[in-house]
């Protein structure tokens, strides 16, 4: 019979709030062996792009690092990598980016971890602030079950991620073969006209040229679709997004060949973009963050083109191609299945439970009058 284990055989959970620029850097060698045992995570929770975030975040006025680490006999178990920023007088800690608050977020936990790591991680995440803004945390993964049955006051959400499963494909045509004869004939029809005008070629865009000329590229257009419908909040018309996004894609290629976790990419036509992404490679698939595209080129769909030429290489690296979180009705024609992701705003002071609750009620009212609003004008339409 095996003898029975006793609570002090097993070895301390050891908890951290890392506050300093210079402890995030000395915490790399570490974060990255952590990531090498966990199968699934996103590029939004490596060290370059936790670096890239303090390196803009540092600069916002009354913003401070909060970096969570936990061990267990010395050994990194899980890193939450946070910053804490004042809004309307109160503290809001929340994922260590650029603040756009759009990523795939939380605490990165290493495969196996046990209940008391991720609990202890959240302990002290949230004695940080007086909210915490935890976003798009994979439904079955050990986090989001940890975080749902904490309990305490916060508001929740989910959104579903439109995903093309594309791990054990072995190549293109094998893809091709399963979507539809009207996709298929498109992108035939719109490559071998687009590449009639020129040199058509998808390539990475990295460098201190090549890498800030596509991310402006991809602002400047994102920028003017926005302006074309009118919209006026958007992490798109912020300048951290632009900085933060330029860091990383000024990097050089590396010598082994392997692609950074945060690429730019474009569709070029004799080196003129014609449309660009920016892609995290992430552990178990390719997240396809943003987008934008020349209108001047539609008539020969460049995004479609591009998203075929993404899709290969996802299919090269053996992972998923990932739309993330928006429904667009273009990505319907390629996906064949969609993910969940959870997301929690917790009250971590009264201050903080105050304010959520007031979000709360303001969100319900929103939500009753979009559902009554057309019932209303149609009455008062037939007085």
């Amino acid at each position: 019979m095996a003898a029975a284990i006793s609570d002090a055989q097993i070895p301390r959970i050891e908890v951290a709030v890392l506050d300093r620029g210079e402890d995030l850097a000395a915490l790399g060698a570490d974060w990255a062996d952590l990531l090498g045992r966990t199968r699934a995570f996103s590029a939004a929770l490596t060290p370059e792009y936790a670096e890239a975030g303090w390196s803009v975040a540092a600069a916002m006025p009354g913003t401070r690092l909060a970096v969570v680490t936990v061990r267990r006999a010395g050994r990194l178990e899980c890193v939450w990598p946070l910053f804490v920023g004042r809004e309307g007088g109160l503290t809001i800690a929340r994922h260590l980016g650029f603040g756009g608050c759009e990523e795939y977020a939380g605490p990165l936990v290493a495969d196996g971890a046990d209940a008391a790591v991720i609990a202890a991680a959240l302990a002290a995440a949230k004695r940080q602030a007086d909210i915490l803004r935890i976003y798009n945390l994979p439904h079955e993964g050990a986090a989001a079950r940890a975080i749902a049955a904490d309990g305490g006051f916060r508001r929740t959400s989910f959104v579903l991620s439109p995903v093309v499963s594309l791990v054990g494909v072995p190549d293109w045509d094998a893809w091709a073969a399963k979507a539809s004869k009207k996709l298929r004939a498109e992108l035939r029809h719109d490559r071998k006209h687009l590449a009639a005008k020129g040199a058509l070629e998808f390539k990475a865009m990295r460098g201190s040229s090549d890498g800030p000329r596509c991310i402006d590229w991809i602002f400047d257009q994102k920028r003017a679709w926005i302006a074309d419908r009118g919209i006026r909040n958007s992490w798109m018309l912020e300048g951290e997004g632009t900085a933060f996004f330029t860091r990383l894609a000024s990097r050089s290629a590396r010598d082994d060949g392997r692609p950074h976790e945060v690429e730019a990419y474009a569709l070029t036509l004799d080196d003129q973009i014609v449309a660009a992404c920016i892609c995290f490679h992430s552990g178990d698939r390719l997240e396809f963050y943003t987008t934008a595209y020349d209108p001047a080129f539609s008539n020969w769909s460049p995004g479609g083109l591009m998203i075929q030429d993404c899709v290969v290489m996802a299919i090269s690296d053996g992972v998923d191609f990932d739309f993330r979180i928006t429904q667009q009705s273009y990505k319907q024609r390629w996906i064949d299945r969609s993910d969940r992701y959870d997301s929690f705003m917790i009250a971590c002071s009264p201050r903080g439970a105050a304010k959520i609750a007031a979000e709360t009620v303001a969100a319900a009212i929103h939500a009753q009058r979009v559902r009554w609003a057309p019932r209303v004008k149609a009455l008062l339409g037939r007085k």
